[in-house]
């Protein structure tokens, strides 16, 4: 230690990992040193900090689960906990500010408590829109008080980004072939919420809008280049409405005929903003034409038929059928066959009727996607998607097609990004292309597929190749749905739901053995894990060399060997048990068992009896009596295999503080894999000491 400062390899036995791996941490962020010369030092502080960090992380992930089914008392309990372990967590101050706000809809008590939360979050993010949004609906002189003005701040951000770049973004523009950059595409996104927050005649559904805008576009054919262009202006064409007075904006009755007139000039003023920004023109004429009228009588110009921009076209057709399904402070929305109808009555004098036949052949095909999406929301737990993909073009038309199917989504971009993204919020499904910038999508399955995390994730896969040779090795890989481009995003979105479907019924109940799935043994684990004052033990169980058993005896001899096993647990359990303890089948021939520390030596030792005894039953007479099988080779020669023993790893909180589902995977894994080095059926307590989050 030099000068109260910590080296790498001091930091890495503190947190008891390689130096290489801090390496790794070092570049993703996750701890934070100073380089001098070739060496990095840290600050006395630092590991504590860290793990602090991932413990809060790890109380953060089980609240959002909690949250996801609508258990909010205990989504409220470890959000409490991640910012009483870590006061840096934003993501638990935001999601208890929203849980209250909330709540203050129906309790006003709920609005204090909100309001201190998302302060918390723009104190520690100063550009949080969504905590600003929400806080300014509880104090709406919030601009008054608070000095960042996060619109000006998001434009300025916008319009350096085009400054500096603005040879490379015209001359891409020009070619035909841009990529807007991830962090441009939120600042746009950012900046229309913040319009639709203070607009009453907007419900938050800019995202919807684009996906439709750009639907249309595809259908006209337009180019890459036009896409582009309408993908932004869509985001962007109300921006003009942040320079009106809030008042106007939030009045909940009609408008005076001036107070319209102020209205209406939201359009030139959205146009001076953006070009300002320095964006093509296309860009700006969207947002200065999408309130002209086909018939010439719309404003600000007067304009009429194809005198006005075709992105402004769509947008206004888009932007109709938007106000006729969203509620207003005179009428409640209309339903989707009066909103075609009235889409039908304006086509050739508001609208033109090209762009709203388009739009009609895409809504008939798709029904009632603007309002599935709500209810799908308000009736089920949104379940994530993770789109692994380089290409951001193809990841928002898939991430766009699925949110409007009820599924919440989130992007990586490359492997590294997916395996970080999987360990902060594990999704329920993942997506990902085979060639991958960094590990290949081969690469990424099998990991997904080895880690205690990830393992039980649904993984689609994304390839140019149509071989049966390409398909069987991406579904050796572990992944369970193989695709060829180019694909129909409709069918990729059954495709998701069937297997999201198949995995929930294989979770709930094991077909096989009748006992609890994974999400049950998650929960079980969940409970326990948050009860601090419960002492535990958890129990893997894994059917040592079964693989092999299945290929020389077969697959119903391999289900007969599983249902053995459970029946072994559930006498066993029987036995040694109590009435709280907890049987589950993971899937294949892995097992979970819960029961507190006191009965697992003589558990284990009951259930390995039990096993060697009953397994033989499956073996033929000579197996039996040689002590192992035979199977020839490929190259003809014969192989001995041992016969099945089971290898059961145990996990307690008697000295170790468990703080996640996932830490408690992680560890039983471990102590599982020593297990099974040993000879024969065997198993191992885990009695370590060590408080925190394991590496």
């Amino acid at each position: 230690m030099e000068n109260g400062l910590l080296n790498l390899y001091e930091v890495a036995k503190i947190l008891r990992v390689k130096p290489l791996t801090i390496h790794r941490m070092i570049h993703r962020d996750e701890v934070k040193g100073t380089k001098i010369g070739r060496d990095w030092r840290f600050e006395k502080t630092e590991p504590e900090r860290y793990i602090k960090e991932q413990e809060s992380k790890g109380h953060f992930t089980i609240g959002m689960k909690f949250k996801t089914v609508n258990n909010l008392n205990k989504a409220i309990d470890c959000f409490k906990e991640a910012t009483k372990v870590y006061p840096q967590n934003k993501k638990a101050h935001l999601e208890l500010g929203k849980i209250y706000f909330d709540k203050s809809q129906e309790d006003k008590i709920f609005s204090t408590w909100a309001k201190q939360r998302l302060e918390k979050v723009l104190e520690l993010d100063s550009e949080n829109a969504e905590a600003f949004s929400l806080l300014q609906k509880i104090v709406p002189d919030i601009r008054d008080i608070k000095p960042a003005n996060i619109f000006e701040e998001k434009i300025n951000q916008l319009s350096d980004f085009i400054k500096t770049t603005q040879t490379i973004f015209v001359k891409d523009i020009a070619q035909g072939h841009h990529d807007f950059p991830e962090h441009i595409y939120n600042t746009i996104k950012v900046l229309s919420e913040l319009v639709n927050d203070i607009d009453a005649y907007s419900k938050g559904h800019s995202e919807k809008k684009a996906i439709y805008t750009l639907a249309i576009g595809q259908r006209l054919g337009l180019t890459y280049q036009q896409l582009e262009i309408i993908q932004m202006a869509a985001f962007l064409y109300d921006i003009g409405k942040i320079k009106i007075d809030k008042e106007i904006l939030l009045k909940p009755g009609r408008l005076t005929q001036e107070e319209l007139e102020v209205v209406k000039e939201h359009p030139r003023l959205g146009a001076d903003i953006l070009k300002e920004a320095g964006l093509p023109d296309e860009i700006s004429s969207s947002a200065l034409f999408h309130h002209e009228s086909y018939d010439g009588k719309g404003y600000p110009q007067g304009r009429s038929g194809e005198e006005i921009p075709l992105t402004a076209r769509i947008i206004r057709a888009v932007d109709t059928f938007g106000a006729l399904v969203s509620e207003r402070p005179y009428r409640k929305p209309l339903s989707f066959d009066e909103s075609v109808n009235e889409l039908k009555r304006l086509s050739g004098v508001e609208l033109d009727s090209n762009i709203v036949n388009t739009f009609l052949d895409i809504l008939a095909e798709d029904k009632d996607w603007i309002f599935k999406g709500e209810y799908i929301k308000k009736k089920f737990p949104i379940r994530r998607i993770l789109i692994v993909n380089d290409d951001l073009w193809t990841a928002k038309a898939i991430k766009g097609s699925l949110e409007l199917e009820g599924f919440g989504t989130i992007i990586a971009q490359n492997g590294e990004d997916a395996l970080q993204k999987i360990y902060e919020l594990p999704p329920d499904l993942i997506i990902t292309e085979i060639s991958l910038p960094d590990i290949n999508g081969y690469e990424l399955c099998k990991r997904l597929s080895r880690e205690t995390r990830s393992s039980h994730i649904p993984i689609i896969t994304i390839t140019t190749g149509s071989d049966i040779g390409e398909e069987i090795k991406v579904l050796e890989s572990g992944a369970d749905i193989y695709m060829v481009k180019p694909f129909n995003l409709r069918e990729l979105s059954a495709r998701v739901k069937a297997l999201l479907r198949r995995v929930e019924q294989e979770r709930a109940v094991s077909p096989l053995t009748g006992l609890p799935g994974t999400v049950s043994i998650e929960e079980e684990i969940l409970k326990r894990v948050l009860n601090h004052d419960e002492k535990f033990e958890i129990m893997y169980l894994d059917i040592d060399k079964f693989k092999t058993f299945n290929d020389i005896y077969g697959f119903l001899q391999g289900d007969s060997a599983i249902k053995i096993t459970a029946k072994v647990l559930l006498e066993s359990f029987e036995k040694f048990g109590s009435k709280s303890d907890f049987i589950g089948h993971i899937g294949g021939d892995d097992f979970i068992a819960i029961t507190t520390p006191d009965r697992a030596d003589n558990l284990c030792q009951e259930i390995i009896s039990q096993f060697d005894l009953r397994i033989k039953d499956l073996y033929q007479e000579e197996d039996i009596k040689r002590g192992y099988t035979i199977r020839n080779s490929r190259d003809g020669k014969k192989e001995k295999f041992p016969l099945l023993t089971i290898s059961i790893g145990c996990v307690n909180n008697l000295k170790r503080n468990l703080t996640s589902y996932w830490e408690v995977g992680e560890v039983a894994t471990e102590v599982k894999e020593y297990a099974k080095s040993k000879q024969g059926s065997s198993y191992h307590r885990d009695v370590r000491a060590f408080e925190g989050i394991r590496i």
